[in-house]
């Protein structure tokens, strides 16, 4: 049964850590229509010809928040951030961007339950500017990336693996707090080979 159970429980991780893989276009047309169906004018101003969020588009942001372990249930909120950011900037980040601090409180609890504190690492201030001053445009994909040398990267990976041991010794949800520009690359060089680790921007705290 301890045995099961633990497969069980791989089975579960396995799931919600993959889970933006399993989220296509016709997963996000079903989520749309719920929304028709409880907010028909949320929906009509969603998916309007003219001012509204392209399909292919909310893919991306979807696919982009249940990566990071963002819970997708509240599309009522995601929608309006959408359709507001949408209405100021085409880019695709700033909507992902937009809809994490909407759902702030949303992912603290996911994070950390009804804890009235947080605790979170920071990183060195020297190695956060060198971090950000690396921040790059990716001509060909029109991303941006760090360009930083091999050998600190893999001393970034150390210590952040050393950081996620010691949060699970002391019971504490491994958390660190950086800029929204470097939460994304940081999350995207080392989520998939540090997979209980979460990036946070300090916008994404609650004010509480």
């Amino acid at each position: 049964m301890i045995i099961l159970y633990f497969y069980l429980f791989d089975r579960v991780f396995f799931i919600k850590s993959n889970a933006y893989q399993l989220l296509g276009y016709d997963e996000v047309q079903q989520l749309i229509n719920r929304i028709s169906s409880n907010t028909p004018k949320l929906a009509e101003a969603l998916m309007s010809p003219a001012n509204g969020v392209p399909l292919n588009v909310m893919v991306t942001v979807l696919q982009r928040l249940l990566q990071s372990e963002v819970p997708i249930i509240d599309m009522r909120t995601i929608a309006e951030k959408m359709i507001e950011v949408w209405s100021k900037s085409k880019d695709p980040e700033a909507l992902v961007e937009g809809v994490r601090i909407s759902l702030k409180k949303l992912i603290i609890y996911s994070m950390c339950a009804n804890r009235n504190e947080v605790a979170v690492g920071v990183l060195d201030q020297e190695l956060a500017q060198i971090l950000q001053g690396s921040i790059q445009q990716n001509q060909a994909s029109g991303e941006k990336i760090m360009m930083i040398e091999p050998t600190l990267t893999e001393r970034i990976y150390t210590r952040l693996l050393e950081f996620v041991q010691k949060c699970e010794v002391d019971s504490l949800t491994p958390i660190i707090l950086v800029t929204s520009e470097l939460r994304f690359l940081l999350e995207k060089l080392f989520k998939s080979s540090i997979p209980n680790i979460h990036f946070l921007s300090h916008q994404e705290i609650p004010d509480d």
